[in-house]
Order: C-alpha cells, then sequence, then structure tokens
C-alpha cells in the first residue's frame, strides 16, 4: 500500500525519477563491477558469448535471462520457483519441467524498490521493464515463467525482447514445442521490438559462395503460409519451417532484426543438411526479409 506520509513520496515525482534511474538503469562508473553467475547450462550459450566481447552499456541496456533446474542448481542461484508447466511431447503423454530462471548478470540494478508501495512499483515498473531488452538466447524455456512472474503492469511494459533459434537440423520434438509455447506468450505483449538470431551453417571450405548452394527468394518463404504443417519441398524430404509459422504470430513490431549465428559445419551430405545451409544463407537476406514485412506490418 501507498503512505501519502512517507517522505520520498513526497519527494517532486521529477526527483523520484531521477532515484529511480540510479538504482534501476545501468551505471556509467568505469569502476562498476558487473556481477555474473557462472553455472552450467544443458545447451550452448550464443548471446553470452558474444556480450562479453561487446561494451559493458550497450545502445540498449540488456538484461540476459537464462533456464535453471533447481533440482540440480546450488540454492543460491534459485531463489525464485518458476511455474511448472506441461509440454505435450505427442498427443498421448506429456513432459513435466521444474524450473527456474536467473539473471546472468547483473549490471548494478537494485530492484527492490519496486516492491516499497503500489505507487514506487508503478513508477519504477515503467522506467525498468521500459527500458531494457530481455534478452534470452536459446532459453526459450525461460520466456512463459519469467512473463507469469511479473504484474501484469509490469508485463505491459516489456517491449523489447531477443531470442535465438537453435540450429535445425538438432532441434528435438520438446525443443519445437517450447519454441511454440513461448512464441504465443510473446504474441500477448505489446512488443516494439525483437532481435532474432538464427544459428546457420556455413560449410568450412568455400562457404557460402559455392554455386552448389542456392540462394532462397521471399517467394520462397511467402508460400510457408500455404503449405500444411509449415513445410517446404527440399529435394527428397519436406523441410520443417513450422517454427517460423509460429513466430508469425507476433505481430505489429516497429522493428526487427534478424541475424546469422555462423557455425562451421561439413559439407552437406543429405537434403536436411543441404536445406540448412541454403536457408542459413538467406538468413539475413530473404528470410529477414520476409519476417520483417509479415512482423512489422500494420495490424
Amino acid at each position: 500500500m501507498s503512505n501519502p506520509d512517507s517522505p520520498f513520496l513526497r519527494l517532486p515525482s521529477e526527483i523520484r525519477l531521477m532515484i529511480y534511474a540510479n538504482l534501476l538503469l545501468p551505471s556509467t562508473s568505469a569502476s562498476l563491477r558487473i556481477t555474473t553467475k557462472s553455472v552450467h547450462v544443458d545447451y550452448h550459450d550464443y548471446e553470452h558469448q558474444m556480450t562479453l566481447a561487446r561494451p559493458v552499456l550497450p545502445t540498449t541496456p540488456t538484461l540476459h535471462i537464462r533456464t535453471l533446474d533447481p533440482t540440480t542448481s546450488p540454492a543460491q542461484l534459485t531463489p525464485r520457483r518458476r511455474t511448472t508447466y506441461a509440454i505435450r511431447h505427442d498427443r498421448f503423454r506429456a513432459r513435466i519441467m521444474h524450473t527456474t530462471y536467473f539473471l546472468l548478470s547483473n549490471p548494478g540494478l537494485h530492484p527492490a524498490i519496486l516492491g516499497v508501495s503500489r505507487q514506487t512499483h508503478a513508477e519504477a515498473a515503467e522506467l525498468l521493464y521500459g527500458s531494457y531488452t530481455f534478452a534470452f538466447d536459446t532459453h526459450v524455456e525461460a520466456i512463459v515463467p519469467f512473463l507469469s512472474d511479473l504484474t501484469p503492469f509490469a508485463r505491459a511494459r516489456v517491449t523489447k525482447v531477443a531470442l535465438t533459434k537453435r540450429a535445425l537440423p538438432y532441434c528435438k520434438e520438446f525443443d519445437r514445442l517450447e519454441w511454440a509455447a513461448a512464441c504465443r506468450c510473446l504474441a500477448t505483449l505489446r512488443l516494439t521490438s525483437l532481435e532474432l538470431g538464427v544459428v546457420a551453417g556455413k560449410p568450412s571450405f568455400l562457404g557460402w559462395d559455392d554455386p552448389a548452394i542456392p540462394t532462397l527468394e521471399v517467394s520462397y518463404f511467402a508460400r510457408l503460409d500455404r503449405r500444411n504443417g509449415g513445410g517446404g519441398a527440399w529435394g527428397n524430404e519436406v523441410v520443417d519451417m513450422e517454427w517460423a509459422r509460429q513466430l508469425m504470430v507476433i505481430r505489429g513490431l516497429r522493428e526487427c532484426r534478424v541475424r546469422a549465428i555462423v557455425e562451421h559445419c561439413p559439407p552437406p551430405g543429405s537434403d536436411m543438411m543441404a536445406f540448412w545451409v541454403a536457408f542459413s544463407k538467406s538468413v539475413e537476406g530473404a528470410f529477414g526479409e520476409w519476417v520483417r514485412g509479415v512482423m512489422c506490418a500494420a495490424v
């Protein structure tokens, strides 16, 4: 509850906002020590490796959210239990996950001010959740519970998200289902900015300059909307692009950046690998153009 007699709340709103900024926005001090939790994750963390080489204060401040298994993680890293939810492996079975999420690195934030009163929560949440990009990397399992634990007011202030799509040949059934759940959850937000990283395969010898690797056009991806299951014909296989269709439930963005996160791979020896390499070559070109055309369209 708000206390109108509180000396803090009697301060002019401009002064309170300056205090909130000092507590919730990254410090400009060169001596600031960034607190980073060192933990083991069960799959590759692309974005954290990339951000280690970036300046401490990027143009858009970013908070990196990661997922952990509370049954195997140190107690000090799991102060809050994430929502338990069921994800179906198929129509007959379900996989129950008990997980938690955590902030990978703290750039000097002191969010306890949000819990002082309803008024401080409303004023500070506007600044905290509206100023940052929330980056999940490939940890899309953290999206639903992280947003579920926010108050409706705070959740409505989240407008900038970054995530990474894992390499297509290595996605398993539970990867696909958790991706779908994350996309549906993000579609409930009023997102204005999305940064999508896509793990891309690039053969070691000629790379994407190999004339045997075709360049996919925007028209190829546009036809996905008219294919059952989001599949596309390729060689002797129908490749799974349902994840891209699921992403399209997010609409009305002002900005959508699509970039390839390049991994070297051997020359393709199967239709699936051949498609992945061709798709990878087109991530920042035709695929990115198609995604922006759909997701940034007026709604």
